[in-house]
């Protein structure tokens, strides 16, 4: 490898680092990083070969990059043990699961079209909170959620005694871990130290940062994506 070779790979990398440390790469912060990726093709090609061969992909969005890691990826993304031992109080794979159906209902709320511009400003906890309340109750009609969970391998009747156990309580305590509201707003929790959405304390209004948009865009760009479980978990209390 000549110095010319070795400099391209040095740059990608010292990129990958940047990128996966959680750092900024943008126009307005580490912008020699961000401007290499775009201007040269060679460092920019290598990159994406580096981080594909992870399991990884690089996001553009908003004049910023992001690193995401692939579905199942242990090495950069989060096994379900680590999940658990990283989410407050869960600690058993429904409430693990419980906090996936959360997610993605939070989704369906900044987005209601399969649009990358029909993101809402924002989505308060309280809003969120009564959101899942009602999927849940419409979840909990389905006649035959045993064949629904079999279809989907999405335990939904499991996750749904999990939710129905943990008390309703309309007090918007912080940090508890035996009532709905406490449960959403630890998941917030960890989606706000994952960089995926900015929490407004004082208004407990939930923000989507870049890096959640980023996702999004590019879940919404790839026509063939099929997420039969989201797509059904969208479609639960709307009708």
């Amino acid at each position: 490898m000549n110095f010319s070779e070795r400099e391209i790979a040095g740059t990608a990398i010292d990129l990958f680092k940047l990128l996966i440390s959680g750092e900024e790469v943008s126009k307005n912060k580490n912008r020699d990083f961000y401007s290499s990726y775009f201007d040269n093709s060679e460092v920019g090609e290598f990159l994406d070969f580096f981080v594909e061969k992870f399991d990884m992909e690089v996001y553009h969005f908003s004049d910023e990059l992001f690193i995401c890691p692939g579905a199942g990826n242990n090495i950069f993304g989060y096994t379900n043990e680590e999940l658990k031992r990283k989410i407050p109080y869960v600690n058993k794979n429904s409430e693990l699961y419980l906090c996936y159906f959360i997610i993605m209902t939070l989704i369906t709320l900044f987005y209601k079209e399969s649009a990358i511009d029909t993101v809402k400003e924002y989505v308060t906890l309280r809003e969120l909170d009564e959101k899942v309340t009602k999927k849940f109750e419409s979840l909990v009609k389905i006649e035959d959620i045993e064949k629904l969970s079999k279809e989907n391998n999405f335990n939904f009747s499991a996750i749904a005694k999990t939710w129905r156990d943990l008390r309703d309580t309309r007090e918007e305590k912080q940090g508890g871990k035996n009532d709905k509201f406490s449960f959403i707003n630890n998941v917030c929790n960890f989606l706000e130290e994952e960089k995926l959405i900015i929490k407004d304390e004082e208004r407990s209004c939930l923000y989507p940062a870049d890096r959640f948009k980023a996702i999004i865009y590019k879940y919404f760009q790839d026509r063939d994506n099929k997420d039969k479980i989201y797509e059904l978990i969208k479609s639960l209390g709307e009708k």
